[in-house]
């Protein structure tokens, strides 16, 4: 009998140690909050059932927890991210680190216009984005090509380095080019088709805005028939208090037959807590276009290049075209370097100075 008491009170002080040891634990513990990279996560907004504990995490996605029942369940909410409910015996055995998942369904993408932000669903017009995914599954030799590829619009190429594109059936000086807020052509260019969509380096797009409507209000009287806005990748500033640097680098080369492009870019990005700097460059050797040797039968020479034009001893001659299915006169090199500073002055200041040369 008197070994029943005395198991049964040594069960009551393992209980008792048991308990007194998990008050402690989750008395005054930090919560680290990151995402499924390890970044941290500023703003994260925690609270229980009652609604009694409610708090934010701090800059450091930190989350100081009060003394609270064990049996309180703790929500944690960000916008763009799933919603975790967390018990204090579950966030004890995650040594209180809280790891968030995206949503399947992301938030809407905010299209910039201008000098203001405004969401998709609030422009009166027809908005189609590009984002860098898509520029990166189709591989475009020129952002010409990406707009003829991603977006409804034509793009009229009537040679290798041209591409000007057609919104609404306006063209050259009756739609607008922007390249990161700045615009590329104005009221005064000729009425027929403009190339100037082609300078701009299509590795580099963060995404392509098409604005299909009328922009006049927000760019000008040149923004007749819409909006073409290319916005380039900024640099990206080190977040995460544990390093001191961020250090990222992307190079590529591509070759196609059809014209024998050559290509090749590269680009760093060095950044950090208040400073980053975004350096690119990519150099392009296009030869002459190969037309395809299938034709049909109603015009068999439709295509054909059987002479050209060379300008020799100071005179225009005419020669043959052995190969009639090269388009001799079409090869072409560009050059594309862009250089980006970033300076974060505080949380709500930050500028951006931008270089871009393309020939």
């Amino acid at each position: 009998m008197k070994e029943r008491v005395l198991r049964s009170n040594c069960q009551r002080l393992v209980s008792t140690l048991f308990c007194l040891f998990f008050i402690l634990a989750i008395h005054a513990q930090t919560i680290k909050i990151v995402d499924e990279n390890g970044q941290i996560l500023p703003g994260v907004l925690a609270f229980d059932e009652s609604r009694n504990f409610t708090q934010v995490s701090n800059i450091n996605g930190e989350i100081i927890l009060p003394k609270l029942k064990p049996s309180t369940k703790i929500t944690f909410q960000f916008l763009g991210y799933e919603s975790i409910e967390k018990s204090l015996i579950e966030l004890l055995q995650q040594d209180y680190k809280i790891i968030m998942l995206p949503e399947a369904n992301k938030i809407e993408e905010v299209i910039i216009i201008g000098r203001t932000d405004a969401k998709k669903d609030e422009i009166p017009f027809e908005v189609q984005s590009i984002g860098q995914k898509e520029i990166r599954l189709t591989n475009p030799q020129t952002s010409a090509d990406a707009l003829a590829q991603h977006s409804n619009i034509f793009v009229q190429k009537s040679q290798m380095g041209g591409g000007s594109p057609v919104l609404r059936g306006f063209e050259a000086n009756k739609i607008l080019l922007v390249v990161d807020g700045v615009r590329m052509n104005n009221a005064i260019y000729r009425n027929g088709h403009l190339q100037n969509a082609i300078t701009v380096d299509q590795s580099l797009m963060e995404r392509t805005e098409v604005i299909f409507g009328p922009g006049s209000l927000t760019y000008g009287s040149d923004a007749l028939g819409g909006v073409i806005h290319f916005r380039s990748r900024d640099p990206k500033l080190q977040l995460s208090p544990n390093k001191k640097w961020n250090i990222k680098s992307n190079s590529y080369a591509r070759y196609a037959t059809a014209n024998q492009e050559k290509t090749i870019h590269a680009d760093i990005n060095i950044g950090n807590k208040k400073w980053a700097q975004l350096l690119s460059y990519t150099q392009s050797d296009f030869g002459d276009l190969r037309s395809g040797n299938n034709r049909w039968k109603n015009y068999p020479d439709f295509g054909k290049r059987d002479s050209y034009v060379v300008f020799e001893n100071g005179q225009d001659l005419i020669k043959i075209n052995e190969d009639p299915n090269l388009q001799i006169g079409t090869a072409y090199k560009q050059y594309d370097i862009m250089y980006k500073l970033l300076f974060q002055a505080n949380e709500d200041l930050q500028f951006v100075g931008n270089f871009q040369y393309s020939s």
